[in-house]
């Protein structure tokens, strides 16, 4: 690919996450602030559970906003180091978020099993939860492909970048300088 493809796509890729990223940050975290109110004004004793994952969510939404920009500082600054850590940074998340919601979807059909489901609130649920883990499922190869993209771009502007610098270093230090004896012309 292209170099400057491969740059246009991660502008791309950084603008989409960002704004996907903070538009997730601030619903989970007015979903965390209302669930709080609403289960800690009854009990917290069963809500703490489910408060603790809102605030995973939350968090991991929060931090993935900030390290996506990592990417864009890595694509400006030629530093594939920003972009190894966002990559690494993404896979913990995926199986993080992955896990996370396996864990509602057998938690709401264990509650399904037992007869103490809400009916189609949690079917809805597994239903949403199932959809999430494919999309993740989907995603996070393409992220992957995505930023090592970026990243083996961002490896060989550097790359040429420190040839030229020390194709000019040598090419300063090589300089010859040729005499002519002057002629006199009376």
């Amino acid at each position: 690919m292209e170099a400057r493809l491969i740059r246009r796509i991660g502008t791309i890729y950084v603008v989409i996450c960002f704004t996907v990223l903070a538009f997730a940050s601030i619903s989970y975290f007015r979903k965390l602030t209302a669930r709080y109110e609403e289960t800690c004004t009854k009990s917290c004793e069963h809500g703490s559970i489910d408060l603790l994952l809102l605030l995973m969510c939350t968090i991991f939404s929060v931090l993935s906003t900030f390290f996506v920009v990592f990417v864009q500082v890595g694509i400006r600054d030629k530093a594939p180091g920003y972009i190894t850590f966002n990559k690494i940074f993404m896979l913990v998340r995926n199986c993080v978020l992955s896990v996370r919601w396996i864990y509602e979807i057998i938690e709401v059909t264990i509650y399904h099993i037992h007869g103490d489901g809400q009916g189609d609130t949690g079917n809805i649920a597994i239903t949403n939860s199932v959809l999430l883990v494919v999309v993740l499922a989907v995603i996070t190869p393409v992220e992957l492909y995505v930023l090592n993209g970026i990243e083996r771009d961002t490896k060989q502007r550097l790359h040429e970048l420190e040839t030229s610098r020390k194709g000019l270093e040598n090419s300063d230090a090589s300089v010859c300088v040729e005499l002519k004896p002057l002629e006199e012309n009376v």
